[in-house]
């Protein structure tokens, strides 16, 4: 991690509670983080592999992508039966499943290493724009179904950490730099105390994003 990055993470731990309240309060009635609520909650009760399976799951998640930005400003989804055959292609179902077995904070070295070749093949199989670019959509999607794992990355996670190219390997870089900010963040911060005590707390990585969005906002 570089000094640069060190320095705005230890400004989100000085701000920490301040850039949390902001972010639960600015966005409370956001369209966009009302439908990423009730996938939470699909998720929260369901079995993955169940959850696979079913078409209105399915649905809901093509509509919050839509709803959060993959479908604006130059980027296109494939359409619903294409989008859904890449989720449900047999490889991304068992990597789905497979990583849905882990959460960010409880990763030591040995479960890093274990997951890191699964998170880039899901990141390079799944092709679900018709545009080019596929790190925001399928870091969003990812988080989505992994929400206990995986960092959605848009444009103010990568003013954050850096601009990252395109690609698997620097997906991957991506989501190594996040972990390694959480665990920072974590060590003088207690992040499950934060966990659900906000509407949008709902996951670890969601409260490092919300952090990060909320850091933007504040300039």
């Amino acid at each position: 991690m570089t000094e640069k990055l060190k320095i705005k993470v230890e400004k989100i731990i000085t701000d920490f509670s301040g850039l949390n309240e902001n972010f639960n309060k600015r966005y409370e009635y956001e369209p966009g983080m009302y439908l990423y609520g009730k996938l939470m909650k699909k998720l929260r009760s369901n079995e993955l592999k169940n959850l696979l399976s079913d078409s209105k799951f399915m649905e809901l998640l093509y509509v919050t992508l839509w709803s959060w930005g993959m479908n604006i400003r130059g980027a296109k989804m494939k359409d619903y039966e294409s989008f859904s055959r890449e989720i449900l292609k047999k490889q991304n179902q068992v990597k789905f499943i497979e990583l849905s077995k882990y959460e960010i904070l409880e990763l030591n070295d040995e479960k890093l290493k274990n997951i890191k070749k699964i998170i880039r093949e899901l990141f390079e199989d799944l092709n679900i724009m018709e545009s080019k670019t596929k790190i925001t959509a399928n870091s969003k999607l990812m988080h989505f179904i992994l929400p206990d794992l995986i960092f959605p990355i848009d444009s103010k996670i990568q003013r954050f950490i850096g601009t990252l190219k395109d690609n698997p390997d620097e997906f991957l870089k991506g989501f190594l730099t996040l972990f390694d900010i959480t665990r920072l963040i974590s060590e003088k911060i207690n992040l499950y105390e934060y966990l659900n005590k906000d509407k949008w707390n709902i996951s670890i990585p969601k409260i490092i994003d919300n952090l990060i969005t909320a850091y933007y906002d504040k300039i």
